[in-house]
């Protein structure tokens, strides 16, 4: 299991500690499937930015000193964000964050790709309609 995962993992258990929840009221209240969480544990899918924003916040009602990273907690993130201006975000998970936005870079550059070849689909569409006119219009006239 990697240690983020685990650090993930130990943060939830804290916080149904701290708040006396069941693992199904705690799920809830950060938005979290029985089997996304499943996936989780077993490597399968890391947690979303969506859910970490949610555990954090959860964190934050229930007066826990969030770690977000091994070195970091949320105080110290907080500090960060005020001394640089940056957004918290950038804080969160940087890891994730890095690799989820190379995924996106993929995926757009996988697009503009499809796009481009559609492009030229249509153009060669265009040409042979236009050959077919000109056909056409010289056949009815012979």
């Amino acid at each position: 299991m990697q240690e983020k995962t685990k650090l993930f993992l130990n943060r939830v258990a804290r916080l149904q500690e701290k708040k006396l929840l069941t693992q199904k009221e705690l799920l809830l209240s950060i938005g979290l499937s029985k089997g996304m969480l499943s996936f989780i544990r077993n490597g399968k899918h890391p947690p979303s930015v969506k859910i970490l924003r949610r555990l954090a916040q959860a964190e934050i009602e229930a007066g826990i000193e969030a770690p977000v990273t091994e070195a970091t907690t949320m105080s110290e993130m907080q500090e960060k964000y005020v001394r640089t201006g940056r957004p918290m975000l950038e804080f969160l998970a940087p890891d994730y964050l890095k690799n989820e936005m190379q995924r996106l870079r993929t995926n757009i550059k996988r697009y503009q790709e499809q796009i481009e070849t559609a492009k030229e689909d249509i153009r060669m569409d265009r040409e042979q309609l236009a050959e077919l006119s000109r056909h056409a219009k010289t056949s009815v006239k012979a």
